[in-house]
């Protein structure tokens, strides 16, 4: 009989031990693929004063592009897709570049990944292992617009950043 009360009382522990263990840390510290979308209306670019178009686009969050600061955990990778509501049009992804911010993230935390590719384009940052807590960079998107095939020579920027957490 003790040793079934024993065995009863050590049952019980490893249940509450196991019932209170959570993947919920795990969630907050794990790699994410972050897609990112920018709105262009396209007849605001039309009457842009310069190239900086970050006043006339939106994120998919609803932030103004002057205001957005996308959070990252080392491993997450990043994209961004610039949309427009015409048919006809397309923006492409020709680059990133420094703005201001933690040059050792930009050179060794930060992987850029641009593929201008038309049948699949992609531009992206993977966050590596070098990058730290606390770290910012506000960077430069650059892109074109190309309307039923002829590319636009113009380019255009928005600045957007990114800053590194532990977890999110």
């Amino acid at each position: 009989m003790k040793a079934f009360k024993i065995f009863l009382v050590f049952l019980m522990v490893s249940f509450s031990i196991w019932a209170c263990s959570s993947n919920d840390i795990d969630d907050l510290v794990a790699a994410i693929k972050q897609e990112i979308g920018i709105s262009l209306n396209l007849d605001d670019l039309a009457n842009l004063t310069g190239t900086d178009a970050t006043n006339i686009v939106t994120f998919s969050s609803g932030v103004p592009a002057a205001n957005h600061i996308t959070y990252a955990l080392i491993g997450d990778e990043i994209s961004f897709d610039i949309q427009t509501i015409s048919a006809n049009s397309m923006i492409r992804i020709s680059d990133f570049s420094l703005a201001s911010g933690d040059e050792d993230l930009w050179q060794n935390g930060l992987e850029k990944v641009i593929d201008t590719g038309y049948a699949n384009p992609k531009a992206y940052f993977k966050v590596l292992e070098a990058a730290k807590e606390g770290q910012e960079v506000k960077f430069d998107i650059t892109f074109f617009v190309t309307t039923n095939g002829i590319i636009d020579q113009t380019l255009y920027t928005i600045d957007p950043k990114i800053r590194i957490r532990a977890r999110r």
